[in-house]
């Protein structure tokens, strides 16, 4: 899927408002939930996994995010009312222990620095 930063950032804000977009409503808030409910666990970040999602923890905030190749990052944290976007290099991979595991370093420190919405 190829998005720009903006549309990234618009997807992430209508996730972080329960599938709402500008007042309508665009995705069912039970699908996202659902989305955001642990389904496995990833053997390589050790954050467990959801439908499309990958979920962890920052600060004692829940987090979705999602990832793609080269370290392209979506971010939520709907009790923090933080939606970031994060663009790397997309000709080059990306693995949890490295740059994605610094992308998520990253946010975790944004996320501290963050008031509780």
């Amino acid at each position: 899927m190829a998005l720009s930063p903006m549309a990234l950032l618009r997807f992430g804000e209508m996730a972080r408002l329960g599938g709402v977009w500008r007042g309508a409503r665009v995705l069912s808030a039970s699908w996202l939930e659902a989305s955001w409910t642990p389904r496995t666990r990833s053997p390589f970040s050790g954050h467990d996994y959801g439908y499309g999602w990958f979920l962890a923890e920052a600060h004692g905030a829940r987090v979705a995010y999602a990832r793609g190749y080269g370290g392209q990052m979506l971010y939520v944290a709907p009790a923090l009312g933080l939606t970031v976007v994060v663009t790397s290099d997309p000709t080059r991979p990306a693995r949890s222990g490295g740059h994605v595991g610094d992308l998520n370093a990253l946010f975790s420190d944004i996320a501290a620095a963050a008031p509780a919405a």
